[in-house]
C-alpha cells in the first residue's frame, strides 16, 4: 500500500481493540476488521491522499453502538478534513463525498468547535439563571406573608395584627389604594407560602 504518516484515531475516541497496528494475515471470521487509515502525501505520483485498509487478526469485540459514533465521528471530524474530504448528509438522499482543500476543512472545523462551544456556554448560562430563578423563587415561598412586609423599615412605620402596613415612615395612614395594592401581595404570598409549606410536608422542598 502506499506509504504516509497514519492519521489514527484519537486513543479516546477510538475502543481498545482498534489501538493496535494492523496486520496483512487475512482475519478471522470470528474477530472485526479494523481499518489502519494512512495519508500519502499529496505529491506522491497517485496524485494525493489515500486510505489503505489493513485487517486486524486479534479477536476483537463487537462494538457497542456509541462506540460506532464514536469511531463515526472521529473519520468525518478528525481524519477525513486531514485527507482533505468532506463528508455532506442530505435528509433522504446518500451522503455525498467531496474533495475540498485541506486548509478550507480544517478553518471550518475549528470554527464549528467554536460554534459549538458557544452553544455549550449559552446552554450552560441558561441553565445557571434557571437554577438561580429557582432558587429565588423557593427563598421568596419560605417567608410567611405576615412576615414579608416588616423587614420594608425604610417605607413602612406601622404594621397591623397580620403584618401588613398602616403607616409609612413618617407616620401617614396610607391611603385606601396603597393599602388594596398591598393586601394583593399579601394575599399572593399567602398562596405561595401555603405551596411551599405543602411541599415540605410531601418532603419535595429542601
Amino acid at each position: 500500500g502506499p506509504r504516509g504518516q497514519s492519521a489514527s484515531l484519537p486513543l479516546s475516541r477510538a475502543p481498545s481493540c482498534a489501538l493496535a497496528a494492523g496486520s496483512r494475515q487475512a482475519a478471522p471470521r470470528s474477530a472485526v476488521t479494523v481499518v489502519s487509515v494512512l495519508a500519502s502525501p499529496a505529491s506522491t505520483t497517485s496524485g494525493g491522499p489515500q486510505a489503505v485498509l489493513r485487517p486486524r487478526t486479534e479477536p476483537c469485540p463487537l462494538p457497542t453502538v456509541p462506540e460506532v459514533l464514536q469511531l463515526s465521528d472521529a473519520l468525518r471530524d478528525d481524519i477525513l478534513p486531514e485527507l482533505g474530504v468532506r463528508l455532506e448528509d442530505h435528509e433522504g438522499l446518500p451522503t455525498v463525498v467531496k474533495l475540498v482543500d485541506r486548509d478550507t476543512l480544517l478553518r471550518e472545523r475549528e470554527e464549528k468547535k467554536r460554534a459549538e462551544e458557544e452553544k455549550r456556554r449559552k446552554k450552560e448560562e441558561a441553565a445557571r439563571k434557571r437554577q438561580e430563578q429557582e432558587a429565588a423563587k423557593l427563598a421568596k415561598m419560605k417567608i410567611p406573608p405576615s412576615e414579608m412586609f416588616l423587614a420594608e423599615s425604610d417605607k413602612y412605620s406601622k404594621f397591623d395584627e397580620n403584618g401588613l402596613p398602616t403607616h409609612d415612615t413618617e407616620g401617614k395612614e396610607l391611603s385606601k389604594g396603597q393599602a388594596k395594592k398591598l393586601r394583593k401581595l399579601f394575599e399572593a404570598q399567602e398562596k405561595l407560602h401555603l405551596e411551599y409549606l405543602q411541599l415540605a410536608q410531601n418532603g419535595g422542598a429542601p
